[in-house]
């Protein structure tokens, strides 16, 4: 992954980055945090080439489900979310091929 694929090249620091990687699409922190994410939200970047829908299963984060196109996006914690690590879904459309990460991908909200 290139500097431009991690995201250092955008004006929106990302939390998690879509991407593909070999026959797999992926989702993985930027190899570089650009900022502390001082504010209460996640932010994501898609690289896939394709939309990619996201969801997020007991409402931690607000606006699910989404659809992401080639875009950086941001979703705000949902404030009455206990700490704890939450798995989330996203799904690549064209391919037809879900995101993997930590089998499933999941946010780690520890307040």
């Amino acid at each position: 992954m290139d500097e431009k694929e991690a995201g250092m090249s955008r004006s929106i620091p990302a939390d998690v980055i879509f991407h593909r990687s070999g026959s797999k699409y992926r989702a993985d922190p930027p190899a570089h945090k650009a900022h502390p994410n001082t504010k209460a939200t996640v932010c994501f970047r898609n690289l896939t080439g394709h939309p990619v829908w996201i969801w997020f299963p007991q409402d931690f984060l607000v606006g699910s489900p989404a659809l992401l196109a080639d875009e950086d996006r941001c979703f705000d914690f949902n404030l009455a979310a206990a700490a704890g690590s939450y798995p989330y879904s996203a799904y690549v459309v064209g391919p037809n091929e879900f995101v993997e990460g930590n089998s499933p991908p999941e946010i780690i909200i520890d307040k």
